[in-house]
């Protein structure tokens, strides 16, 4: 009696735990802030003010083909926000580190601010492409 009892609490944590999980799977776990930092080619960037400046907003995708996507961060503030943030690394680091770009950590690719889908601010950026997993 004590094992079914034992078995079938066990039974019941591991179908809860693996329901849960799939509920965290589906979440967003994208940040709804960004780190900035200042760059003017791949090789010449830097965090402004030291990583200490944050913005807020929303990432998002736009999707050009079936599987390939730009990544980037719809900021609070719009397009005021972001020249703000461009006179920000013009002045700490010089007036070719023109482009401000968010980073939801160190190991960032490149992505761009942008206002909308339709309204992107240049910068420098990587397209990215969707792996579909087949098979095991």
């Amino acid at each position: 009696m004590f094992y079914k009892k034992n078995f079938k609490q066990k039974f019941v944590c591991k179908l809860f735990m693996l329901t849960f999980s799939f509920f965290l799977y589906q979440h967003k776990t994208y940040a709804d802030e960004a780190f900035v930092y200042c760059a003017h080619n791949k090789n010449n960037w830097n965090w402004l003010s030291n990583k200490s400046v944050k913005v807020t907003g929303e990432w998002r995708h736009i999707k050009f083909e079936s599987k390939s996507y730009l990544r980037y961060f719809k900021i609070d503030g719009g397009y005021n926000a972001i020249q703000v943030l461009q006179n920000k690394c013009k002045k700490e680091f010089g007036q070719s580190y023109k482009y401000a770009q968010p980073a939801d950590s160190y190991f960032s690719g490149w992505y761009l601010f942008g206002i909308d889908d339709d309204d992107v601010i240049a910068g420098l950026y990587e397209i990215y492409r969707f792996n579909p997993r087949i098979g095991k």
